[in-house]
């Protein structure tokens, strides 16, 4: 029953300071046409939703408001149904509305980067994965409003070997102005097989973030 309502749970929509709307949703992936990642993101959703819990216990729930602090530390857990044992995978999880939903000129901000991720098990294995770019947190600026943070995870056709620099979780470099639908398209992953995505706003968690992206 939990789990039903959870499907018609209410989301909200927000731009800049403002909630613009209100909507019940069938399926947990009309939510990301709902909260336009479709399309600012990516063109196609994905038609099942990945199951994300953070070490903090939380657990991404389509489109809910989850808090920088709850969210500060990589996923412990992540799996979705159809998850393929014999398949490799790729994650990404950013964040389009930079430095605001109304003002994306900096869009989208890349926080965590994984290719190459075998299934253990019932979930994905991202520590057997090749880790492009680390974990960060959400980092939604002061007076920013809310931000919508968006995890995809692609099934690959083959073993992938990137054109880019491996960044720390204390670095900045090519995370401002990564693109979900172009990576996409240039390492042929096709659409996301599975997804989520959750609503944050600035708490004090925040500060910490900023100074640990400025290699301090």
């Amino acid at each position: 029953m939990f789990l039903k309502l959870l499907r018609l749970a209410v989301l909200i929509v927000v731009t800049g300071e403002n909630v613009i709307g209100l909507s019940a949703v069938a399926s947990p992936t009309e939510a990301m046409k709902f909260c336009q990642i479709v399309p600012d993101i990516i063109d196609v959703e994905p038609k099942v939703e990945a199951t994300v819990i953070f070490p903090s216990g939380v657990r991404m729930l389509m489109g809910a408001e989850l808090t920088p602090t709850q969210v500060k530390d990589q996923p412990v857990n992540i799996s979705f149904a159809g998850l393929d044992s014999h398949s490799l995978y790729t994650l990404t999880f950013d964040d389009p509305d930079v430095p605001n939903r109304a003002d994306q000129r900096k869009a989208e901000f890349l926080h965590w980067l994984v290719v190459n991720i075998p299934a253990g098990g019932q979930f994905l294995d991202t520590t057997k994965g090749d880790t492009y770019t680390e974990y960060v947190g959400s980092g939604p600026w002061l007076g920013s409003a809310f931000h919508r943070y968006t995890l995809l995870i692609f099934k690959q056709a083959n073993r992938l070997t990137l054109n880019r620099t491996r960044v720390s979780n204390h670095s900045k470099e090519g995370r401002i102005g990564f693109k979900v639908r172009e990576f996409a398209k240039q390492y042929s992953l096709g659409n996301p097989v599975a997804g989520n995505f959750f609503h944050a706003q600035f708490d004090n968690s925040v500060p910490n973030i900023t100074k640990q992206l400025s290699g301090k």
